[in-house]
């Protein structure tokens, strides 16, 4: 993975934490050894493949929604 995308993990999760605090571009890139080219790629990768991230839909077949009225025991206790 690290050579498919060409920046290493370290990096790679430096960048991330920057776009999950909302810090502005310039400032990631100027706080990890890295280009903004860098962090401009990787936060078009995030919002090119958020569709990954999203919970698939569950079709309703039954009386009950699976994770609203459908509970495991577990839940119930």
């Amino acid at each position: 993975d690290e050579k498919e995308i060409g920046i290493s993990y370290n990096i790679l999760d430096q960048i991330l934490y920057g776009l999950e605090l909302k810090l502005p571009l310039s400032k990631i890139a100027e706080s990890i050894p890295t280009t903004m080219e860098n962090v401009r790629k990787i936060k078009n990768l995030r919002v090119k493949t958020q569709h990954k991230r999203r919970t698939p839909l569950i079709p309703k077949i039954g009386i009950r929604t699976v994770g609203l009225d459908w509970r495991s025991p577990v839940q119930d206790g």
